[in-house]
């Protein structure tokens, strides 16, 4: 009888310890998936930090290549209409608008004056007009013989035209003889060019070159 009791006795013994270690694994096991479930949610974190990281940086560097574009673009010279350009120590001038006419007509026409008709009339005269200052201390000239001033337009990379004119009229001129300006004088500003017919319906196929006392400048229109 004592032999059974001692029997049951150590049974319990394994029992009870067996149950302890079950609970004590179970106890392991919840704590690891709290660990995994914590590691999990700082990944996540992680992965959207790398994410926002790199979209702004791909924004950076979106903004960077618009800036140089803007940049290049200023470097290039490319023209703006209404915008006042300075060539330094020489003039300051700005184009406002252009057209295409069959004619060139000097400021004043209220009574005789003359004007520049096409050469060809299968021909259209594109007119650019603005003004112009001189910022120099002598007279300069922006008549047909002047050296300070020349231009080329171009037609679909394809086609030239070295005719590019200047003209610089005072607003009461009826003729286009008077081209010198006379320091810190204001003028009306003429550039015009001669060019096909067809041209006038491509007008984005177009772009001209000037060069203003060695100073090029680029002009495209839209």
């Amino acid at each position: 009888m004592k032999k059974l009791l001692m029997v049951l006795s150590f049974s319990l013994v394994l029992i009870g310890c067996s149950n302890s270690e079950t609970a004590a694994l179970e106890e392991q096991i919840e704590e690891l998936k709290e660990e995994n479930e914590e590691l999990r949610s700082e990944l996540a974190s992680k992965e959207e930090e790398a994410e926002a990281s790199i979209k702004s940086d791909v924004e950076e560097v979106k903004e960077e290549e618009v800036a140089e574009k803007v940049e290049e673009e200023d470097t290039n010279d490319t023209l703006q209409f209404g915008k006042q350009y300075i060539v330094e120590g020489f003039a300051e001038f700005t184009i406002d608008e252009f057209e295409f006419v069959d004619e060139i007509l000097p400021p004043n026409t209220s009574s005789v004056y003359s004007y520049y008709e096409l050469n060809n009339s299968n021909n259209i005269y594109l007119l650019l007009t603005g003004e112009i200052k001189n910022l120099s201390t002598g007279t300069i000239d922006t008549g047909n013989f002047s050296n300070d001033f020349s231009g080329t337009a171009f037609y679909k990379n394809d086609f030239t035209y070295d005719n590019v004119r200047f003209g610089s009229p005072t607003t009461s001129d009826s003729n286009f003889h008077n081209d010198r300006i006379d320091p810190l004088e204001d003028r009306l500003f003429y550039i015009y060019v001669e060019v096909p017919k067809e041209v006038s319906d491509n007008i984005r196929d177009v772009e001209m070159e000037i060069e203003i006392n060695r100073e090029t400048f680029y002009i495209q229109f839209d």
